[in-house]
């Protein structure tokens, strides 16, 4: 809850109690709450998560774990969608997997991209993104080759607020 304090002579100026403060400083929000949402089915290389009615969502981190089978190059992307299923956003990773490999990616605010892979590891910068209730944050492959035989598990840190 929000009390005004007396900050140089300014009666106006607010003071936020245990505030969260986002990455890019957007704001100080005390009534924002960390979630954690996780998908780990397996034989299926699509993820999505739909931001419940009388939410809004900041995502903060996005954690994927995938192992392609045969066939094509896959390429990762976050994708958020509207309620009619249109892409709004995306965040492509900056590499492809070839087939019958295991990749390890992180995506975060604050984190640098690597231009390239290390150790079967990828990490790449995540654009700030504010969804409001009923969009969908969707974390698959954009080239659709193993939809059905790949194994995706996803782990996404985000912060939430009720609206």
């Amino acid at each position: 809850m929000a009390e005004k304090q007396n900050f140089f002579g300014n009666q106006n100026m607010v003071m936020q109690k245990n505030p969260v403060v986002d990455a890019y400083n957007l704001g100080v929000h005390e009534e924002w709450e960390v979630g954690l949402v996780a998908d780990t089915d397996l034989n299926n290389s699509a993820k999505t998560f739909t931001v419940p009615s009388g939410q809004e969502w900041e995502i903060w981190g996005v954690w994927a774990e995938f192992t392609s089978v045969t066939g094509s190059t896959r390429q990762l992307a976050i994708d958020i969608l509207d309620t009619e299923d249109n892409v709004i956003g995306r965040c492509l990773a900056g590499t492809a997997q070839a087939a019958s490999l295991a990749y390890k990616y992180y995506f975060g605010l604050n984190v640098d991209q690597m231009y390239g892979v290390l150790a079967n590891y990828y990490q790449d910068r995540l654009i700030f993104m504010r969804v409001s209730a009923g969009e969908t944050i969707r974390v698959w492959d954009a080239n659709e080759c193993g939809v059905d035989a790949d194994d995706l598990i996803v782990r996404m840190k985000y912060l939430f607020r009720y609206v």
